[in-house]
């Protein structure tokens, strides 16, 4: 993902942040809030779970600085081939904040249609 310009895997933030303690599982994703690109971090939690070391883990691997927001989560949403689906964990995290996707919040998917590009609202 891309985060103001500093790229980093996902999956290694996944593994980061899985490694604390009272974490059964993590998926971290990029998104936009307030004109400004930030990691949200999914957590199914368990006892123990501390959202601050968490959010210490994620920060050694992002820019100083890089606004970090945790969501808990009950289970990562899953695809049939058992991938974490992102954009709906980014969805539920803008849903959580009272914020419906807008204009910026487009993605192009890169196919083309003979009537143009195919555009969606991020996370549908």
């Amino acid at each position: 993902m891309n985060l103001s310009g500093h790229k980093v895997l996902p999956s290694k933030i996944d593994e980061v942040v899985a490694r604390c303690a009272g974490v059964k599982e993590a998926s971290a994703f990029a998104f936009r809030r307030a004109g400004l690109d930030r990691c949200g971090i999914a957590v199914v939690a368990l006892d123990g779970f501390d959202e601050t070391v968490v959010r210490e883990a994620a920060a050694t691997l992002l820019m100083k600085g890089q606004r970090i927001e945790v969501t808990i989560v009950d289970h990562l949403p899953r695809n049939d081939n058992g991938k974490v689906e992102r954009l709906k964990l980014r969805t539920i995290m803008e849903e959580r904040q009272g914020r419906k996707p807008g204009p910026s919040d487009l993605l192009f998917r890169g196919r083309l249609r003979s009537n143009g590009p195919i555009w969606t609202a991020a996370g549908t």
